[in-house]
Parts: C-alpha cells; sequence; structure tokens
C-alpha cells in the first residue's frame, strides 16, 4: 500500500502469553503515548486529553494473531459448523475470549472484505475447550473498536506448526481491504 487514506499505525507487541506487562507488551501506555503526540504535534499548545479519547475512541483495530485450525486427528474441541479451517481464508475470531466487536463492526468488516473479495471464515469454540486471548481486550480497553483477525495454524506452538499459503495471502489482502473500507 502506497499511501492509506486515513491516519495508519501498526502496533507491534511482545510478550502477550505473558500477560503484555512490561514497556513492549499491549498493556504498555506506547499506544495511547504515541496516539497523543500525534495529536499534540497537530494541534499544538490547543492540545487538551479529549481529543485524544476522542481519536481513540473513533479509531478502527485489528488484533492479529494465529488461532489454531481444526485438527483432523482432535477435532473434538471444535464446533466443526464454525471452525477455522486451513485453507479457507482469514480467519474472524468472534465468540469466545478476546471477543470485542459489536455487531455494527463485525458486519462492517464483513462488508470490507467482500468488497475485495477476500476469503474469510469465523470461529466458534466450544465452550472450555479451545480458545485463548488476543491483544483485542488490550484495545478495546480505550474503546477503539477491535476484531481479531488470524491465520489457522496446526501444531500451534510446535516447531512444526503448518499453515496455508491462501490463509497468510487472505490475511495480507484483508489487512488492506481492512485500511482502505471507506463505508
Amino acid at each position: 500500500m502506497k499511501t492509506p487514506p486515513q491516519t495508519t499505525l501498526i502496533h507491534l507487541a511482545d510478550n502477550e502469553e505473558s500477560g503484555n506487562v512490561n514497556v513492549t507488551g499491549a498493556s504498555s501506555t506506547f499506544l495511547t503515548d504515541l496516539v497523543g503526540e500525534l495529536l499534540y504535534a497537530e494541534v499544538g499548545e490547543s492540545y487538551r486529553q479529549p481529543l485524544l479519547t476522542r481519536a481513540l475512541r473513533a479509531s478502527k483495530a485489528l488484533s492479529i494473531d494465529v488461532n489454531p485450525g481444526v485438527n483432523p486427528m482432535n477435532p473434538g474441541v471444535w464446533e466443526l459448523t464454525n471452525a477455522p479451517r486451513l485453507g479457507q481464508g482469514v480467519n474472524i475470531k468472534l465468540y469466545g475470549r478476546g471477543f470485542n466487536a459489536n455487531s455494527e463492526f463485525i458486519a462492517w468488516t464483513r462488508a470490507a472484505l467482500d468488497d475485495k473479495a477476500v476469503a474469510w471464515q469465523t470461529t466458534t469454540y466450544k465452550v472450555g475447550r479451545a480458545g485463548g486471548g488476543t491483544l483485542g481486550s488490550e484495545l478495546a480497553h480505550y474503546n477503539i473498536d477491535t476484531i481479531d483477525f488470524g491465520v489457522p495454524v496446526l501444531s500451534i506452538h510446535t516447531p512444526y506448526a503448518v499453515s496455508d499459503k491462501m490463509d497468510v495471502l487472505a490475511l495480507k489482502d484483508g489487512i488492506a481491504a481492512f485500511i482502505t473500507y471507506d463505508k
């Protein structure tokens, strides 16, 4: 993407698996500090804190992480009619821990993906059997509309994790669709 249609930030956070608790984790104030500094650079001495909260509330965010795909050797942890399968596109995590998007934002996101013909799928985990958090809750804490994207992976968190290249491509195209959708 050459020039996005609006201000676009990519925030790479560390230590997700251990609670996001240090200066490079999503629980730090790095993102809000950065947005505050950008606003200050734009408006100068007329900057006030409500400008920051309004800017965050007007934002949209993707929380991007891999999701465990349906393993044919242990499919029992999934609701198989709505489970992330390799080769079916970017996975939108809609239910379970990490669910932060309201219905309107989910519809907006689906329309953005459909508008650019990006393959996508959704996930429903069986209660207590699979799942996991993402950084989405850290972003939603600031009233940022947040949705979780991911690529389904078999044998997640192992040296032999497997994903489908079409899902990785769908993730790339889905991010571009999310950034450029203007409706």
